[in-house]
């Protein structure tokens, strides 16, 4: 029989996995969607509210990113839109219902076991669906050969399989305790990257495998080492980004418009539309909603027909929808996990503690041409809440869960006698 340990592992796979929306709706009806979606709701509230004490110590890590939270879901008192500001409230309740969850229960290390197996559950389906049903896996007319797999897109498929290769690689080289099956993951991965054609995403590939392996390679430099490679990785980002938007010679090989095919036209007008309504934005997911005159106008930079279904720019799109205020609370948040994520990497005894930077760099980069931030019940902004306030916890509250009260009471235990990295035969937790 299953223990509670186990069953909360589980869930954290099947919550996560949710979370990446891999439900082809020509083959499954939105009811069973439905279904799935308040089935995590509920248990991650229940498990929240089991662990209320420490999920409460969790939570109180991270006031800026609550900050955030809490001006998406009250925007639909100044929205544009208030009903739909409403209703699409309740993505943000999940996303943050299951990200507490996870900061609650899990440490680094196993979030990225979690996130490993969600991913690789999704690559090995898309895998299968593109083999065993070519008309539903892969695109036709519109993108002819680029594969999405069980997603909705190419660039979904290649954005989530980067992550499921960054999470694999980590396991597969984790300095405390080697796992040889993430050497699978991550070529299964890698071979679905490919075959979703991409671009963006290879680039990201690219970048988040480069800051593993610079990262494990200088981090025993010593202190200036460690400044002259954090500046290196940002430096790195954003030149990446220069390149991918600006190079035109690269872009034309890339199959690419210099404009990022049409992107840099209609963020100078989203940015003339941040300073009409600056502080509070138009209100969640109001400005590129169905009733709103904005997205044609937007979309005219680009042609009279084209209707943009959102700012295709994370920042952008926070800053639209809850204001330099919510953008500014965001950017604070980011800021400091990042300097929290460095100080991890260049200390790192486990591949937990070089998940973060490896994801929080991903997200940056990726962030710039594509929403993935906010949008809808994204699984990024579950991964990035729940590292934000792992890492934000006291060093003596990060241990592994098998040091901590069964109950979740926020106080430090003292370590078991039990070897480092397992578990009381009580707790039911699986080993990492």
């Amino acid at each position: 029989m299953l223990k509670i340990g186990q069953i909360e592992f589980i869930f954290a796979i099947l919550g996560l996995l949710f979370f990446t929306s891999p439900l082809p709706f020509e083959l499954v009806p939105g009811s069973v969607d439905q279904l799935y979606r308040y089935f995590v709701w509920a248990t991650s509230i229940f498990f929240v509210l089991v662990y209320h004490r420490r999920a409460l110590f969790v939570a109180k890590q991270a006031p800026f990113l609550w900050g955030v939270c809490i001006l998406e879901i009250l925007s639909f008192i100044w929205s544009i839109q208030p009903g739909v500001s409403g209703q699409t409230a309740r993505e943000v309740w999940q996303t943050c219902s299951f990200g507490l969850f996870l900061a609650t229960r899990f440490n680094l290390k196993q979030q990225v076991q979690i996130t490993a197996i969600a991913f690789g559950i999704g690559g090995v389906l898309s895998l299968l669906l593109g083999v065993g049903m070519p008309t539903v896996g892969i695109h036709g007319w519109d993108h002819p050969g680029a594969w999405k797999g069980v997603f909705d897109y190419k660039n979904t498929l290649g954005s989530f399989m980067v992550v499921g290769a960054a999470t694999s690689l980590l396991l597969a080289i984790d300095p405390e305790k080697p796992e040889k099956k993430g050497w699978w993951g991550f070529w299964l991965c890698l071979l679905l990257v490919i075959l979703s054609t991409s671009k963006t995403a290879l680039v990201a590939l690219f970048l988040s495998l480069g800051t593993v392996f610079l990262t494990r390679k200088f981090r025993w430099r010593g202190r200036l080492a460690i400044i002259i490679i954090d500046l290196g990785l940002l430096v790195t980002t954003m030149a990446s980004l220069l390149i991918v938007g600006n190079w035109v010679p690269l872009l034309a090989g890339l199959g690419k418009d210099p404009t990022l095919t049409g992107r840099i036209p209609m963020w100078g007008m989203m940015i003339h539309f941040i300073g009409e309504r600056p502080f509070l934005g138009y209100g969640r997911a109001a400005f590129f909603s169905g009733g709103s005159p904005y997205p044609r106008i937007v979309g005219s930079a680009i042609s009279k027909v084209f209707i943009p279904p959102h700012a295709h720019n994370g920042f952008i799109e926070l800053a639209l929808e809850v204001g330099l205020i919510g953008l500014g609370l965001f950017l604070i948040s980011l800021v400091l996990a990042y300097g929290r994520a460095i100080s991890r990497a260049f200390n790192a005894k486990n591949c937990g503690d070089l998940w973060p930077l490896t994801f929080l760099t991903f997200l940056i980069f990726n962030n710039t041409t594509e929403t993935l931030l906010l949008r809808f019940s994204h699984v990024y902004w579950v991964i990035f809440i729940s590292l934000a306030m792992t890492m934000a916890l006291p060093q003596r509250q990060n241990l592994p869960i098998s040091a901590r009260s069964p109950i979740g009471d926020g106080k430090a235990h003292p370590p078991s006698s039990h070897p480092p990295g397992s578990h009381p035969p009580d707790t039911g937790l699986p080993t990492v």
